[in-house]
Order: C-alpha cells, then sequence, then structure tokens
C-alpha cells in the first residue's frame, strides 16, 4: 500500500507561483489588447458594422474581466 504525505509549499514555491501567475495575467491582457485590434482593423475593413464591433470588444473584455476576478481578490489581501 502507497503512503501519502503532506508537503506545504514553502515561501519561495509560493514566491515563484505568484510570479508565473502575474505572468500569466500579463499574457492574457497583451491577447486581449491584440484581439481588441483584430476587431478594429475588422472594421475599417468593412467587415463589422459599429454594434458589432462593441458587441465583440464588450464580449472579449468581459471575458478577460471574469478571468481576472481571482487575481483582483488575491491583490486585495
Amino acid at each position: 500500500m502507497d503512503s501519502m504525505a503532506i508537503r506545504f509549499t514553502t515561501a519561495a514555491e509560493l514566491s515563484e507561483l505568484k510570479k508565473i501567475a502575474k505572468d500569466e495575467r500579463e499574457s492574457q491582457y497583451e491577447d486581449a489588447i491584440c484581439e481588441t485590434e483584430s476587431i478594429i482593423c475588422d472594421y475599417w475593413q468593412g467587415d463589422l458594422t459599429g454594434k458589432h464591433v462593441s458587441n465583440e470588444i464588450s464580449s472579449l473584455w468581459a471575458q478577460f474581466g471574469k478571468r481576472g476576478e481571482h487575481d483582483k481578490r488575491e491583490d486585495k489581501q
């Protein structure tokens, strides 16, 4: 029978995990900006109407906001 052990995260590991999470948030933010620019380019090319642009950007940033909710709570601690 395998024995199970509990191991706690060290301060150094926790610090590294927080850095990874911050890097991931920044990457998601950059992705959202690029997608926003793409939507605007589609509008300039006539592929989207103003209403579509508004809906697309609102939807995109709402998704980004939901992904960032956990991060906002952590930042307040």
